[in-house]
Parts: C-alpha cells; sequence; structure tokens
C-alpha cells in the first residue's frame, strides 16, 4: 500500500514537473521576419536544455541538436539563421527535469512586420477597404477623363483625386502595422504607384488644361 501511494506520489510529481517545463514557453514571439531570433526553455530544476530540432513552417528541419547556454533559470540559443518564412515554426527542446530527460515542445511565431496575427475581423476590414479603395480609382478615373473632356475639371475635383490618393498611403501604412500580409502589401505599393499617375499627375493636367480654356474663354472678345 504504501509503496503504491510513493509510486503515485512520484508520478504526480513527475507529471508536474514536466507542466513546469512546458507551460512556461507554449509560444514565443511574434518576431519580425528576417530577425535574429533567441530560443529559450525556462527550468529551473534542470542543469541542460538542448534544442533537439527547430522546424520551418512546412515541416523541415532548420536546426537540430544544439546545446543551449544556461542562465539563472533560463536556457537560450541565439538562432541567428535569417527567419525569412512567414509562419509557425516548432521548437523541440530536451531538458533534464530532476534528472529525468524531458521532451518539451512550442511554437515560435514570426509574422511579415512583427506583430501578431491579425483577426478575422481586421482581415474582412482591410478587404472591404481594399475594395473601396480598388473602385474609389476606377471611379474617379472614369470622372476625371468625362470632366477632362467637358474641359470643367475644377478645384473640387483635384481636390477629390488627392484626398483618395492620401486615403490609399493611409490604408498602406495601417495595412503594414496592422495586417502584415507581403501580397496585399506588394499590391497597395502598386496601386499607389498606378494611383499616382491616375490620381495626381493625370487630374492635374486636366485641371490645367481647364483652368487654361476657361482664361481664353473669359478673355475672349464678344462676338467670337
Amino acid at each position: 500500500m504504501l509503496k503504491g501511494t510513493l509510486f503515485t506520489l512520484g508520478m504526480v510529481i513527475f507529471l508536474l514537473s514536466i507542466t513546469f517545463v512546458s507551460a512556461e514557453n507554449q509560444e514565443i514571439g511574434p518576431y519580425q521576419a528576417g530577425d535574429t531570433v533567441t530560443l529559450i526553455q525556462s527550468c529551473g530544476n534542470c542543469s541542460y536544455c538542448n534544442v533537439t530540432s527547430l522546424k520551418y513552417p512546412n515541416g523541415t528541419e532548420a536546426l537540430e541538436d544544439l546545446s543551449m547556454t544556461k542562465d539563472g533559470v533560463e536556457f537560450e540559443y541565439d538562432y541567428e539563421t535569417s527567419t525569412e518564412i512567414i509562419g509557425t515554426y516548432i521548437v523541440n527542446t530536451d531538458c533534464d527535469v530532476d534528472g529525468i530527460s524531458t521532451p518539451v515542445s512550442y511554437d515560435l511565431i514570426v509574422t511579415a512586420n512583427g506583430n501578431s496575427v491579425p483577426t478575422a475581423g481586421v482581415v474582412v476590414l482591410f478587404t472591404f477597404l481594399f475594395l473601396i479603395i480598388i473602385g474609389g480609382l476606377i471611379s474617379l478615373l472614369m470622372y476625371t477623363l468625362f470632366h477632362m473632356i467637358q474641359w470643367d475639371f475644377d478645384a473640387r475635383d483635384l481636390i477629390y483625386n488627392v484626398s483618395l490618393y492620401l486615403v490609399t498611403f493611409a490604408v498602406y501604412i495601417l495595412s503594414k502595422e496592422y495586417l502584415g500580409n507581403p501580397f496585399v502589401n506588394e499590391m497597395l505599393v502598386w496601386v499607389l504607384g498606378v494611383g499616382a499617375i491616375t490620381t495626381i499627375i493625370f487630374p492635374i493636367v486636366a485641371f490645367v488644361m481647364s483652368f487654361i480654356k476657361g482664361g481664353f474663354e473669359q478673355n475672349r472678345p464678344s462676338g467670337y
């Protein structure tokens, strides 16, 4: 009976020890893509901790069998290889919890901007903003062409175009900060490049042409 109780007590202590190690680092990050990452494993009753493997988000191994340096109750290893791949890395370690080899796994999060992965609400919001901007750019381009043909493109129309470009630029900045999607960022850079022509250069030309034509009409002698 006593042996059974001691065995059960020992198993509970062992399981608690495992929990102590693994619960400390279920996830680290997020880190920005390309940053040097310090792999950490906390364990106050371990003499060593090793990184048995580090796996890329696609499942291939980046590192294996590396010794971590002890610093108080933490063990560290500086992962200097570029973390260009965005996603969730899996870090596998092995520590001697109370002299017993104990494997531990946790996630290493790498994002494009170093911020947390955006929620579904943020993704939906930026999707709507992106669609609105595209629709606005196309609509204003048609508007500009129409009024350019009519030779009545005025300052108010120019303000509309410039305002949309500034809004697009603001969405690009916010997207880099809160969305952190490389594809969306590249698309917005392309939109900014096209928008510089359609909402800045082209409207300025239309405004100048309309202004000059208006001046000619005002100075035209009566009867012509």
